[in-house]
């Protein structure tokens, strides 16, 4: 979670401090996975078709789509932004941290960075 809120108040900065990426197979599986793991229920987890990430300055890479999943009373909640933060282990990438996006920094991170679903 540490690493979550250090990049939302790098990237609060402006547009300038995170570098779009080209989203890869890689990356994208790696985002999701990371993502998933922090649901209620991982089974039932789908992914919007559209994600985005960005290079951070710390070496982090933020993953951000959005996500469908169920809640603890079984029903889906519709689609919600979510991000994860990943770092390069070796060839591959793995999920340092995730969460699904909070109110309060869904429309200060968006401002910046539109091409994220939200």
């Amino acid at each position: 979670m540490k690493s979550l809120i250090i990049s939302f108040l790098l990237l609060s900065g402006g547009a300038a401090i995170a570098e779009p990426l080209p989203m890869t197979a890689e990356l994208k599986v790696a985002g999701t996975a990371a993502i998933t793991e922090r649901l209620k229920d991982p089974g039932s987890a789908q992914f919007g078709p559209e994600a985005a990430a960005f290079a951070m300055p710390d070496g982090t890479v933020s993953f951000c789509s959005s996500v469908n999943a169920k809640n603890n009373m079984g029903g889906y909640v519709g689609m919600q932004p979510a991000w994860a933060s990943l770092r390069k282990e070796g060839d591959k990438f793995v999920g340092v941290d995730a969460d699904l996006s909070r109110p309060g920094y869904r429309g200060y991170f968006w401002q910046f960075h539109p091409e994220c679903p939200h």
